[in-house]
């Protein structure tokens, strides 16, 4: 009985370690919550709290790779984490 305790009690311990937590400027429910890392040239997703203020930014009207300019991509919550979701070439 004990043996099997204290399997478990590690298992649990095991398990728990493992598990990645979300950083708290990513968590999210729903893609409401997400917004763009940066003002311009975006590559990531941030929660609204976490986001830049972007007011009175003007980017370059360039289309930057591996961003989400020129709708290459968009913010999405995937997995309760905001993230940049790039749309396939």
């Amino acid at each position: 009985m004990k043996t099997t305790i204290v399997i478990l009690l590690i298992l649990t311990i095991f398990l728990a370690s493992c598990t990645s937590e979300i950083p708290s400027e990513k968590v999210c429910k729903v893609d409401a919550d997400c917004v763009p890392n940066k003002c311009c040239g975006a590559d990531d997703g941030v929660n609204i709290d976490g986001g830049p203020d972007c007011q009175g930014i003007l980017c370059a009207a360039v289309c930057n790779p591996d961003t989400i300019d020129c709708g290459n991509g968009q913010i999405k919550c995937v997995n309760k984490a905001c993230t940049a979701v790039f749309n396939n070439a």
